[in-house]
């Protein structure tokens, strides 16, 4: 199956919803599209959709996976302003595939040692004698040599969102005691797939939140560092569309709150400081065939 996405939140979100079902293995590659490029873009698609029976129907998959063959999808982006075409292409074995609906019960989660409501999860049922035996199996099936890297292995897939880059991590749910007086829903599976911010944009964000604020306790003329603060907010309100992002950014204002407080002994809301809300990122409606 081929998605050509109009924006990297799309293409995030479609990335996300492959590996959920097992989609394990990737390949990423970028193709200039400038005025000197000399890459027919629509010949390259072509190609790829031979190769790995991209234009093959629901039903068609699903016997694929049936009967222990790989299948494959493609997410295609225009990526905007940098002349250039961002190509995933992701594939899913039946054994991946049985592993995404089936999740081991041996896997022994990790002691949960902080008050995060998900944390990553260390033990993986590949090992790397299993993820080299898929890959090859992937090799010979479709024909071909193109260097496939396994989801569960850093450094993990990548994209860049707005100059920043995230990963996609799988991460176990917090477990949570049975009470009388709140109704937790229990999850269907014990773990799901989710973006994060890498720690060196996570670090940066926090020093350029501590800068803003400095500045607005410090100066008299309040207008300047306020606006920063609204654009430094505002990116996260664009951006941080998924369950790890939202987390990240949480402790990040949480922190700014603090902060401000500790500088200034006045606190947020007393300030009339913005505030920030987030929200989950919509069901993305498949854009075109084309």
């Amino acid at each position: 199956m081929i998605d050509y996405s109009p924006h990297t939140k799309y293409t995030a979100q479609k990335i996300q919803d492959r590996v959920t079902r097992g989609a394990y293995f990737y390949s990423s590659f970028s193709v200039d599209n400038g005025i000197s490029s000399t890459t027919n873009i629509e010949k390259l698609i072509n190609k790829l959709t031979i190769r790995y029976g991209l234009n093959l129907t629901s039903r068609q998959r699903s016997y694929r996976l049936k009967t222990g063959k790989p299948i494959a999808d493609l997410i295609i982006q225009d990526v905007i302003y940098e002349n250039r075409w961002q190509f995933i292409l992701l594939i899913t074995t039946p054994n991946s595939h049985k592993h995404s609906k089936q999740p081991s019960p041996s896997n022994n989660q990790p002691q949960q040692i902080c008050k995060d409501k998900i944390i990553e999860i260390e033990n993986m049922a590949f090992d790397k004698e299993r993820v080299n035996s898929e890959i090859n199996f992937i090799h010979e099936y479709f024909d071909d040599e193109e260097p496939l890297k396994f989801v569960m292995n850093k450094p993990y897939l990548e994209l860049d969102f707005a100059g920043c880059s995230a990963e996609l991590v799988r991460m176990t749910h917090k477990k949570y005691k049975p009470s009388s007086e709140k109704f937790y829903r229990a999850p269907r599976k014990s773990f799901s797939w989710t973006w994060r911010w890498k720690k060196e944009v996570v670090e940066q964000k926090k020093r350029d939140l501590i800068n803003i604020i400095n500045r607005y306790v410090s100066q008299v003329d309040k207008t300047r560092p306020h606006q920063d603060l609204l654009n430094w907010q505002s990116y996260f309100q664009t951006y941080a569309v998924f369950r790890g992002m939202r987390q990240q950014v949480g402790r990040l204002y949480t922190l700014g709150k603090y902060f401000f407080y500790s500088r200034s002994r006045k606190r947020w809301d007393d300030e009339n400081l913005s505030k920030m809300s987030l929200f989950f990122a919509p069901r993305y409606e498949r854009q075109s065939k084309t």
